[in-house]
């Protein structure tokens, strides 16, 4: 399946906030019954010992890594950016009382002093840009982090597609994320794309594996 990147639905700025709470309530379920946040958390965790380690959520969507985290009782001080207000509310008040601090930011130009915090990760957000855009995301989380990048997203194949375009409609009345959710798996990268993408961006003996289901994680560590 040759890369077809289609402008979201829950891109656009104007989309009425009624449904885009929908679609995001829809994408946090579907990703929570999928075990997805929780294979991120899980390879973050592998990653710092520190339980006070600062972790930076890049595109943070409804907040899902945020709210797997708590779940599982960690303390890992969690900051959400996100460019869209609409998502920092859901994360503040999906977290309440104790929400996380929130940032509305340009993942791109991410507004963060070199090396100020532990562990930049994303889910589900490498896809939403093309490759000279995604490759300075991944220059920016490098350029921010101190210990490490982690980043998971689809795996773009047809059998992808099909499921995806099946469960969507499953499991939400959302139009948006009946929309979303194919084109999203359209616009992924292969595993070996993402490596490359990483590898142009500076992050040298970069990790992608495969994870389930018609995913992968990336992770980065930088050197001592």
């Amino acid at each position: 399946m040759r890369r077809d990147r289609q402008s979201e639905l829950m891109d656009d700025p104007a989309v009425e906030p009624g449904a885009h709470r929908r679609a995001l309530a829809a994408l946090r379920r579907v990703n929570r019954w999928l075990g997805v946040e929780r294979r991120l958390v899980r390879a973050i965790g592998r990653t710092v010992a520190a339980p006070s380690a600062t972790i930076l959520d890049v595109g943070t969507g409804g907040g899902g890594l945020v709210q797997c985290a708590r779940r599982h009782g960690l303390s890992w001080r969690v900051c959400a950016l996100d460019r869209a207000p609409l998502a920092l509310h859901e994360v503040r008040s999906g977290a309440a009382p104790d929400a996380p601090a929130c940032v509305a930011g340009d993942a791109l130009r991410l507004p963060f002093a070199d090396r100020s915090v532990d562990v930049v990760a994303c889910s589900l957000l490498l896809h939403h840009f093309d490759p000279a855009d995604a490759e300075q995301l991944l220059r920016e989380a490098a350029r921010v982090c101190r210990q490490a990048v982690v980043i998971g997203d689809l795996d773009r194949t047809r059998l992808a597609w099909v499921l995806t375009w099946l469960v969507t409609r499953l499991t939400s009345r959302s139009h948006i994320f009946h929309v979303d959710g194919p084109r999203s798996v359209r616009a992924a990268y292969r595993p070996d794309e993402a490596r490359s993408l990483a590898e142009r961006a500076g992050l040298s003996a970069c990790h992608v594996r495969s994870d389930f289901p018609f995913r992968w994680i990336l992770h980065w560590r930088r050197a001592a």
